[in-house]
């Protein structure tokens, strides 16, 4: 079994890059994607000047503000105050959130197999566009950001919104 890697060339100049798996069986089963145009140009150069890419990181684990959540947190009496947004959960030790004073909650509840803090700080925005999920915080850094930007988070905390500023780290590699 080998890798294939492929670049397409695209009229407008874009270049998209393939990989698939080639097995001897010719069966040509197992995984294969695609790194968009967009992403090669924002991660070769690093791969090219670092010998590898580093990841924007926050430092936080999150819970999604969802119906459901919101739902359970009002059962227990906890009022987000907002319809969406991604509450902290947990901070790392050291990360940008908890240099920019981000806060996760002190008090617990079981949702399903988990025990989730639930009185933490809700992000809302980032840079002025809103934040319904996780995943909208994750394809701003891998779109928008590199390792040493700065970003500027609406933070709901005890019933006001703060603006507070991070600066991007490197996610560690453990």
């Amino acid at each position: 079994m080998s890798l294939s890697h492929q670049n397409f060339l695209w009229p407008q100049g874009d270049i998209d890059r393939t990989t698939q798996m080639i097995s001897a069986s010719g069966s040509y089963s197992g995984l294969g994607f695609a790194i968009s145009a967009n992403t090669i140009k924002r991660i070769d150069p690093e791969f090219i000047t670092h010998g590898g890419y580093l990841y924007p990181w926050l430092g936080v684990e999150l819970l999604d503000i969802t119906d459901y959540s919101i739902t359970v947190l009002e059962e227990v009496g906890i009022d987000t105050s907002v319809e969406s947004g991604v509450m902290i959960v947990g901070v790392m030790s050291g990360s940008p959130v908890e240099n920019a004073g981000i806060q996760s909650g002190i008090h617990s509840l079981w949702m399903g197999p988990y025990n989730i803090p639930v009185d933490g700080d809700i992000i809302t925005a980032l840079n002025d566009i809103p934040i319904k999920a996780h995943q909208d915080l994750m394809i701003y850094f891998e779109t928008q950001t590199h390792v040493g930007s700065a970003v500027v988070l609406a933070v709901l905390s005890n019933i006001e919104i703060l603006t507070l500023a991070a600066t991007l780290a490197a996610q560690p590699n453990n």
